[in-house]
């Protein structure tokens, strides 16, 4: 027989808590998402910076004057950049100014481990959660009015992606960074990879950067936000043996997993393979366990028992499907383009 298999896409999913899906649609094309601190006593070093952040200098903080209400926009213009810092207010109960100052790393050296200086700009290194990050913008220290009143607010900064690839990064590594007083904590809920931007909520103004994080893993606030994000299932295929398999024979089926939550994290890895009519010939999961960012391949054992065309679907769930509580998906689904299987001649 012949083996003719190719790669995975991956695919959307439902919303989270539909439990073990047995209908997939084969061949669905991958949706992405739209979408411990440094602090006090910081030191300076010099070395060549990858590329200005901003070759301009620091001027006067700038100011916005924002009414009471609920949805409450405020965009604050940023020296250097052609994009704007954004302020989303869930609700102002009083309204009132507010104002950004713009500040090079340097500038607030004391809020970071070190600092890189270069001819026009500076980069702060920070320790955020136990892995490394690096800083991709100027520091936006955020402050309102007296008697300004308001729930939260979603503040979204733009970043060079330039700057990001320099530094040998993904930008799926970008996270939006505040300082509460103490230490930075990373606040993300969203990545805009696209606009070129990072969002974070809070409920308190002060210093916010945008950062990128070495280890890629996400904070829990982020996966309240996005709960399918927190595993990323990559390079899913059929592996076909190198002398070709016969009707009868095991076909694997692999995929590398990655944790992005920085916790261990316990999931199943779910297979479905169906044939060219859309019914489901075989199921199986393994369960495992991964720390946190860590990458592990994982092959699932398929005997196919006539010819045609296959597909199969790569599902990761927060817990086995035979316990008795539901399981619940935690990771965009995988499909893989169809197999083609037949008999010699």
């Amino acid at each position: 027989m012949t083996l003719d298999c190719g790669g995975g896409a991956g695919g959307g999913i439902g919303r989270p808590g539909t439990g073990l899906v047995v209908d997939f649609v084969a061949s669905i094309a991958r949706q992405s998402s739209a979408g411990g601190g440094g602090g006090g006593g910081g030191s300076t070093s010099s070395g060549n910076t990858i590329g200005p952040l901003n070759t301009n200098e620091v001027t006067a903080p700038r100011s916005s004057v924002v009414a009471s209400g609920d949805d409450v926009k405020s965009t604050i213009d940023i020296q250097g950049s052609e994009q704007n810092l954004e302020l989303l207010f869930d609700s102002i109960s009083t309204g009132g100014t507010v104002t950004v100052q713009d500040d090079e790393p340097l500038d607030v050296s004391g809020l970071f481990d070190s600092v890189q200086t270069g001819a026009t700009s500076s980069h702060g290194t920070l320790t955020v959660d136990g892995t490394n990050s690096t800083t991709i913008s100027n520091v936006y220290d955020i402050d309102t009015s007296e008697g300004f009143v308001y729930d939260s607010v979603d503040v979204t900064l733009p970043y060079n992606e330039s700057l990001v690839l320099a530094f040998g990064h993904s930008e799926n590594n970008m996270r939006f960074l505040h300082y509460n007083g103490l230490t930075w904590e990373d606040r993300t809920t969203g990545i805009d990879t696209q606009a070129n931007t990072v969002t974070g909520t809070l409920d308190s103004l002060s210093p916010v950067v945008a950062a990128v994080l070495e280890d890629g893993t996400f904070d829990a606030l982020y996966l309240q936000v996005h709960p399918l994000d927190g595993v990323v299932v990559e390079d899913a295929s059929f592996l076909a043996p190198q002398a070709g398999a016969a009707i009868g024979e095991e076909i694997d089926v692999g995929a590398a997993v990655k944790n992005l939550h920085r916790t261990s994290q316990s999931y199943a890895f779910v297979v479905q393979i169906e044939d060219e009519n859309g019914y489901a010939v075989y199921i199986d999961w393994l369960a495992r366990s991964l720390l946190r960012g860590e990458s592990m391949e994982i092959v699932s054992n398929w005997t196919p028992n006539s010819e045609g065309n296959y597909t199969a679907t790569i599902l990761i769930l927060d817990r086995d499907p035979a316990s008795p509580e539901p399981a619940n998906p935690i990771a965009q689904k995988m499909s893989i383009t169809a197999c083609y299987v037949m008999l010699s001649n």
